[in-house]
């Protein structure tokens, strides 16, 4: 058994299709936790509109998303929490996939998946993370390497471990992976099980900034870690040249990347540190090298698929 756990707050334009998709799992037996943090439209009028006795709808006063999820961790039924996000969707499959995942793999503490971003009905380009524990690890040091809304977690291992922090905005999951990286074993599916909805709102300045900050933060935080420690020097450099392009400042970028141009990948990197940082944010935000591998392999079988699940999902 499981707990889907899901905040809402002024979700009213998309909690619909979110629950729909929650509520037409393949497997059935599980509790639907909505944890309402104080909307003012018609989210909560919608929510109740669902009669299903496994929806538990929760109303508590504004608050962070950080404090929220804790609430709902303390709140849930079940020791296993799958997340979600009230503007995403989940495959038919979802619950079942991971479920049956975790049967196999027992000793995997936090799971995830693979996922595909889309606009309206469209897609724009797909995430594919690594799958195994150290790739995952590695990853980490520089990116989210775990899709939150196809996350699913042992409950009592991650409220031992602290919960989530309260003291960022955005970046809750990451700092808590961040922090769990020597306690847990991490691990995706290789399917996509959700669908990420494209938010505009998410790529405000202030949006951008916020995340930028954080993470960087992070990365502060825990660059002592033993992972980096046992990190070569020419590897470290990269590292450190990577954060600064992708949270930092493209002139310090510029000075770590250049005394290690030792790939072709590195020096793309190095090149790019001309452009003006505007024009970097967009490069990476809209992900556009991402866009592109989508609409080279547009007409593979998988992308066909992929976009004939996320059609019905929307029916």
């Amino acid at each position: 058994m499981v707990t889907v756990l899901l905040p809402t707050y002024n979700a009213e334009k998309y909690i619909a299709q979110c629950i729909k998709s929650i509520l037409n799992q393949t497997y059935r037996d599980f509790e639907l936790l909505i944890i309402d943090s104080a909307s003012d439209d018609n989210t909560v009028k919608i929510i109740k509109s669902f009669e299903d006795p496994r929806i538990n709808l929760h109303q508590i006063e504004r608050c962070p998303l950080g404090r929220s999820l804790n609430y709902g961790l303390k709140n849930a039924k079940f020791d296993l929490i799958a997340r979600m996000d009230a503007d995403d969707l989940m495959v038919p499959e979802r619950l079942e996939v991971q479920l049956a995942y975790l049967k196999v793999h027992p000793e995997v503490d936090v799971l995830s998946c693979n996922s595909a971003y889309f606009y309206n009905s469209r897609i724009l380009h797909l995430i594919k993370l690594p799958l195994k524990d150290k790739e995952i690890k590695e990853l980490m040091l520089l990116h989210n390497p775990m899709c939150h809304p196809g996350i699913i977690f042992k409950r009592d291992f991650i409220r031992q471990h602290g919960g989530f922090s309260t003291d960022y905005q955005i970046c809750q999951d990451y700092e808590l992976w961040m922090r769990l990286k020597n306690f847990a074993k991490f691990s995706n599916v290789e399917r996509i099980l959700v669908f990420l909805r494209f938010n505009k709102l998410s790529l405000s300045r202030k949006s951008r900034e916020i995340t930028k900050s954080e993470v960087y933060k992070l990365h502060n935080d825990y660059s002592s870690h033993k992972n980096v420690e046992e990190l070569s020097n020419s590897i470290k450099i990269n590292l450190q040249g990577w954060r600064e392009l992708f949270y930092g400042d493209r002139i310090q970028a510029r000075k770590h990347f250049v005394t290690n141009l030792n790939s072709a990948k590195v020096c793309i990197a190095f090149l790019l540190t001309f452009l003006s940082q505007s024009k970097i944010d967009l490069l990476l935000e809209r992900n556009l090298f991402a866009r592109l591998k989508y609409v080279i392999h547009y007409f593979d079988p998988e992308m066909v698929g992929i976009r004939h699940t996320l059609k019905q999902l929307l029916k």
